[in-house]
């Protein structure tokens, strides 16, 4: 299961590169494997930074998506 969801992420990532719909497909992956992985999407991100060679972006992001709560836009109800 792992493999191939690994595989879908992979394809999508060329299929949509620059285009900005991976998000979800992240999220949902990352709260699958919450319990396996539960840095999955802070890795994909800071990956991202770490290939343009901005490290200390990457490092940034990484802390931030460790919380599960930065996950989401906030949405207050006024």
């Amino acid at each position: 299961m792992i493999d191939t969801e690994d595989k879908i992420i992979q394809e999508e990532a060329l299929e949509t590169a620059f285009e900005g719909y991976r998000w979800q497909d992240l999220l949902r992956i990352a709260l699958r494997r919450q319990v396996t992985d539960p840095n999955y999407l802070a890795n994909k991100i800071a990956a991202k930074f770490e290939a343009a060679g901005d490290f200390s972006a990457a490092a940034t992001a990484r802390a931030r998506l460790a919380d599960k709560n930065n996950w989401y836009l906030p949405f207050k109800l006024k």
